[in-house]
């Protein structure tokens, strides 16, 4: 039985850490380091984790310093670099004006109700901001700006239908503006379909050419329907315009990474370890790049000071746990895996991984209840 354990071990280390074992961890790895959010509507493996640009672009646009993640005008976590179609300024009424009819008051009151909203989206209450921006738009109905921040801020509820809505309205109203499209894009990302999102990047892209974000997330709605090479010259083309954008180097090493491509997946990245050292996830994704290749020590080397950043990231000490077992240190990765459980206490491929590591040790009492722990957690081999 034991050698049967062993010859399991030998097919789950290569195989299973890359499957159904890996917990949702998102790029970035909390405030801290600014690389651009995961995707948050789908529950993901690590490696499958992406990055994300234009959710949140109403700041620097209106002339306002923008916010850490997502800003406009910026790459992944950066400060500069994104080019984005710039988005109307607050509405101002010259001295000749002041006699105009009432509707330009209304239109001055909406834009103030337009910063209000923008200035409670930037301080995190969205639920006021829409308020806001629902002001907005009732005294100026033709306020697309006003239609494409709810939207914005409907599409951080997760309302993906209602921000739709608001972005279908904005481009309609202003049909050049590729923020709307490419938020509306990434509300159809976000609800899975995928051919109208990537319609909606092409016309964000035809508008403005010298759209990084939009390319970076055609890139991820390429990947998701499984078009990698697609998803991979998105991303590259995204580089190319903003050469500090982490989100698409974080994003093109996954990519290369599901292609086997690991040697390029490595120095993906460690450009974004480069950009933004606090990057747990970088660290994560990178040292599973390594596991790919055999090269242990620096595959532990990196879920170290993934972990490190993030204690709390149980797939770190699992992934850390496999590799453990790829440099054959079975104890070590019975500690790992022990340690990945008590943060996730139902992590079934934890739960199977530590039998196999226990079963080579010659613990079998402690591997059969850790397999049968692993099938009631629905785990299949």
């Amino acid at each position: 039985e034991a050698v049967g354990q062993v010859n399991e071990l030998k097919r789950e280390v290569g195989r299973l850490m890359y499957g159904q074992a890996a917990a949702a961890v998102q790029p970035g790895g909390g405030s801290g380091n600014g690389v651009a959010p995961a995707k948050e509507a789908l529950a993901m493996p690590v490696a499958d984790a992406i990055s994300r640009e234009a959710v949140g672009q109403w700041h620097a646009e209106s002339g306002r310093a923008g916010s850490r993640r997502p800003t406009a005008g910026a790459g992944a976590g950066s400060a500069a670099g994104r080019a984005v179609a710039p988005a109307p300024s607050s509405i101002a009424v010259s001295p000749a004006d002041a006699g105009a009819p009432a509707r330009d008051e209304k239109a001055v009151r909406a834009a103030d109700a337009r910063d209000d909203g923008n200035r409670a989206m930037e301080g995190g209450h969205i639920d006021r901001a829409i308020a806001d921006f629902t002001v907005a738009i009732g005294l100026d109905p033709q306020d697309a700006a006003a239609y494409r921040d709810r939207g914005i801020a409907y599409a951080r509820k997760r309302e993906y239908e209602r921000a739709v809505a608001d972005f279908t309205v904005a481009v309609g109203l202003d049909p050049q503006d590729a923020v709307a499209y490419c938020n509306r894009g990434n509300a159809y990302d976000d609800i899975r379909d995928y051919d109208r999102a990537i319609a909606d990047y092409n016309a964000a892209i035809g508008l403005n050419p010298q759209y990084a974000a939009a390319y970076n997330n055609r890139g991820n709605a390429c990947r998701n329907k499984g078009e990698h090479n697609r998803a991979i010259d998105d991303y590259s083309v995204a580089i190319s315009l903003n050469p500090q954008y982490a989100a698409a180097y974080y994003n093109r090493g996954n990519a290369y990474r599901n292609e086997g491509e690991y040697d390029r997946a490595v120095a993906d990245f460690t450009v974004v370890i480069r950009l933004h050292p606090e990057d747990a996830a970088a660290y994560h994704n990178r040292g599973r790049a390594c596991h790919n290749k055999g090269e242990y020590d620096r595959a532990i080397a990196d879920f170290t000071a993934a972990i490190k950043l993030n204690p709390e990231d149980a797939a770190a000490y699992y992934c850390r746990g496999l590799a453990g077992l790829g440099r054959g240190e079975p104890r070590e990765a019975i500690r790992d895996f022990t340690r990945a459980i008590g943060i996730r206490p139902e992590y079934a491929p934890a739960y199977h991984n530590r039998g196999v590591a226990q079963g080579i040790i010659g613990n079998m009492a402690q591997a059969e209840e850790d397999f049968a722990r692993a099938r009631e957690l629905g785990f299949r081999a």
